[in-house]
């Protein structure tokens, strides 16, 4: 047993809950190390026993506050942990340790389909959502990782519902995916994120269109508007700390400095973001990286795959000057494709900043391409060209870079400090008889070589050798 925190992060945080619980009846001391290690993390609550369990400790808490109202009394402080009334409740004593909780749809999971407990007296028996509710509340430094939240046919979902979960899950959440159809409204994203709290560092919008109809008067939309309205003046006061936003199949045909511009105010801690397909809101996406986004300094445009559609030259460049302090990171997937200079170019002005790059080899690049960002970025730490089909290839002449003068190596701006290099190299002669073919391949490769050698901080290299002459 240690008394060093990040000794017992070592040693606990690799047992298994079942070694857990074995561990904590050693004796006090045990007890009092194990448990925040056992109650952490539930999100891995698995088979009909363990959520029983689970379910019987939150439905005696309910009923245990609903019979002793006033509300009980807060935990006793951690100093104080290991004398616990008897009195209270197990997640009264324990829910203060619990760090991760799963998604609503998967912990809702288990409070459904739960039989096998009666209760007894006057209080009526809880909804999922009570017991939801309850649990949250006596969990408070509890927070979800990650969550999706679908509004396909959102009309469809009870009202009381959908302000349950903006208002008392949502706000625990650090990564908020959303899933968004043409009946949504630009006010109902807004009251969904002007809860988010600061916990929130991830947000993804996938949608097909953001519309700003106000007619909206279906079955409980009235009393969401209601509460949106009350609050929607003040919703900017609401500080996030969000750090990264994607964008995917992201539209707007009816008013792109509505919704969006709101959403770029919010966005002034932003450091990465990513778009995949977006409509006419580029324009506008880029004033806001520029007047609302100082500290975004990496940015990844498109889609891995080529079926989708293609980025324009216009909106690439758009994007690329995007960043008031120069992108540190970027990464070009394959339905972006430098078709002309002038993306190129967009790209160069943030040589002396760039760290990480990753591009799709065919989408338009070449071999000098390739040896003016080598030779240009003092701070680049990572080239990635991801090979398509065709590869794209480095000639050996080219990657060796000589001076036509002195024969020498022409010095590469990174050489101390590029660390990760992925690249492919061709026109190596095949060794063969004859003909002087052993001592050019042998010299050849002596050139490529010398080159790696002179990168003096290389940890990871992935080179592929193609095409050798015979």
């Amino acid at each position: 047993m240690f008394d060093i925190t990040e000794l017992n992060d070592m040693v606990y945080g690799q047992l298994s809950r079942r070694d857990l619980a074995r561990c904590a009846p050693v004796n006090k001391q045990w007890h009092k190390t194990v448990i925040p290690y056992l109650w952490r993390d539930i999100t891995n609550i698995w088979g009909w026993n363990q959520r029983q369990v689970f379910y019987r400790m939150v439905l005696e808490d309910y009923l245990q506050e609903q019979n002793t109202n006033p509300l009980l009394p807060p935990p006793p402080p951690e100093s104080s942990s290991s004398s616990l009334s008897g009195s209270l409740s197990t997640l009264t004593k324990y829910g203060r340790w619990i760090r991760v909780i799963p998604s609503h749809s998967y912990l809702l999971g288990y409070f459904w389909n739960q039989k096998g407990y009666s209760e007894t007296g006057p209080t009526k028996q809880p909804t999922t959502y009570d017991l939801l509710g309850r649990f949250l509340e006596q969990c408070p430094f509890a927070t979800v990782q990650h969550d999706d939240l679908d509004l396909f046919g959102w009309e469809r979902v009870r009202v009381n519902r959908f302000k349950f979960l903006a208002e008392i899950y949502f706000p625990r959440v650090q990564s908020l995916s959303i899933k968004i159809d043409p009946t949504t409204s630009h006010w109902m994203l807004k009251y969904l994120l002007n809860r988010c709290s600061t916990n929130l560092e991830t947000l993804t919008l996938e949608a097909l269109e953001v519309k700003v109809t106000e007619v909206d008067e279906g079955e409980g939309r009235k009393d969401l508007r209601g509460d949106y309205y009350e609050d929607e003046e003040g919703s900017d006061e609401v500080e996030w700390q969000l750090k990264r936003l994607k964008l995917k199949k992201c539209f707007d045909y009816t008013d792109p400095n509505g919704f969006w511009s709101w959403l770029w105010r919010r966005c002034n801690r932003l450091k990465a973001l990513e778009v995949c397909e977006t409509g006419d809101i580029i324009c506008n996406l880029t004033e806001g990286m520029l007047t609302h986004m100082p500290d975004l300094t990496e940015i990844h445009l498109g889609w891995g795959t080529f079926e989708n559609r293609w980025f324009s030259e216009k909106e690439i460049v758009s994007l690329l000057s995007g960043s008031r302090k120069g992108w540190k990171v970027v990464r070009l997937k394959a339905s972006v494709k430098m078709r002309g200079p002038l993306s190129k170019r967009a790209l160069a002005a943030h040589f002396p900043t760039l760290e990480k790059l990753e591009i799709n080899g065919r989408n338009g690049w070449n071999p000098e391409d390739l040896i003016a960002i080598l030779s240009s970025c003092f701070k680049l730490q990572s080239l990635v060209v991801v090979n398509g089909d065709p590869p794209l290839s480095l000639p050996a002449t080219t990657f060796t870079d000589r001076d036509p003068d002195t024969g020498g190596l022409k010095a590469w701006a990174c050489e101390e400090s590029l660390e990760v290099l992925q690249i492919n190299i061709k026109d190596i002669p095949r060794p063969g008889s004859g003909d002087g073919k052993v001592s050019t391949t042998r010299g050849i490769l002596e050139q490529v070589h010398d080159r790696l050698v002179r990168l003096t901080k290389l940890k990871s290299l992935k080179l592929s050798y193609d095409s050798l002459e015979d």
